[in-house]
């Protein structure tokens, strides 16, 4: 009960503070209150989807942990088939010629170090290689993969192999469909003109003072500062 009661509380002080921010911009009591309803009925709708998705990312995030132990587990041929296939679907004709050597460790096991990446690469014929391993891979192992050449080395370490498996999920563990909802595209493309479009927005703010170009500005860059958020998943598997 005491629960309902505060979060009747704070829808009321959430549709005040709208109401009163509108009615600051529009001076018009009916076109304040219009909007505040939207904008709540906008906000509800937001929450909700945001608490539900939580914990689906957890359920998917343990599902993909269990999916790279049980790459673990496998023989040397049949995870040698499965990574090949999960890094065609992730990058499309960037495998063509390349060797791929599997590193099955358990994931909570030690990390790959130097001296098992480099028991790997040596002896292979010159070229690339992708060295898979199901075990995270510590910080040095990851500078010297970069470094290797005759054989070029990609390190595909546990981490970036949840990433790849989350991203794209095998098709047996693939659920249906979810439901179309409404989603604002954020790409690294747009965000320097998002960023100068929200700095326009501000301008015009301090220019004219209406508050709501502050609250478009703000949300614009918001935009543009979730745009050069770094990708989890590179987008080539060779620099």
């Amino acid at each position: 009960m005491g629960k309902r009661i505060d979060r009747a509380a704070l829808h009321v002080v959430a549709a005040l503070a709208l109401y009163l921010f509108f009615a600051a911009a529009f001076r018009n009591i009916w076109a304040a209150a219009a909007c505040a309803l939207c904008a709540m009925l906008c906000l509800r709708h937001a929450l909700s989807g945001l608490t539900g998705r939580l914990p689906q990312r957890e359920k998917r995030r343990a599902r993909v942990l269990a999916e790279v132990e049980r790459w673990a587990l496998l023989d040397m041929q049949a995870a040698e088939k499965e990574a090949r296939a999960l890094l065609e679907k992730a990058y499309p004709g960037q495998t063509e010629g390349a060797e791929i050597v599997m590193a099955l460790r358990h994931p909570q096991g030690p990390p790959l170090d130097i001296s098992a990446l480099l028991d790997l690469w040596r002896g292979r014929a010159d070229g690339r290689l992708i060295v898979v391993a199901t075990a995270r891979a510590d910080p040095a192992a990851r500078a010297c993969a970069a470094k290797l050449t005759h054989p070029a080395v990609c390190l595909v370490d546990a981490e970036r192999l949840c990433a790849l498996l989350s991203k794209f999920p095998p098709a047996a563990s693939e659920a249906p469909p979810p439901r179309r909802r409404l989603r604002i595209a954020v790409s690294r493309e747009r965000a320097p003109r998002r960023l100068l479009f929200g700095l326009l927005l501000l301008l015009m703010y301090l220019l004219l003072g209406n508050p709501l170009y502050l609250g478009a500005s703000l949300l614009t860059l918001l935009l543009a500062a979730l745009g050069w958020k770094k990708p989890p998943v590179p987008r080539r598997l060779f620099e």
